[in-house]
């Protein structure tokens, strides 16, 4: 779990985000999002592996978890955002 200074800060979402061709689909815009708030403002590291600023480390299942959602639908979700270009996963 995040300590409370790792919360401290925002995001800005422009409203030209509802244009967004995602925009209408509910579980790829839910992914999407908790990606966005994951994703670091900074360099840093997690236990010994680099994650740069815009990158998360971060599990299909944690992320449905965080999302009251299936494991299934994070995954196609998940391949909607990559063959969109939206995301890039590395494993």
């Amino acid at each position: 779990m995040a300590t409370k200074s790792e919360n401290n800060g925002w995001i800005c979402l422009q409203r030209a985000f509802k244009d967004w061709q995602h925009y209408g689909e509910p579980m790829v815009k839910i992914v999407f999002l908790d990606l966005l708030l994951n994703a670091n403002h900074k360099d840093g590291w997690w236990h010994g592996h680099k994650c740069e600023r815009g990158a998360t480390f971060v599990s299909i299942r944690t992320i449905a978890q965080n999302n009251c959602i299936t494991t299934k639908t994070v995954q196609r979700a998940l391949k909607v955002l990559v063959e969109t270009g939206e995301i890039q996963r590395v494993k």
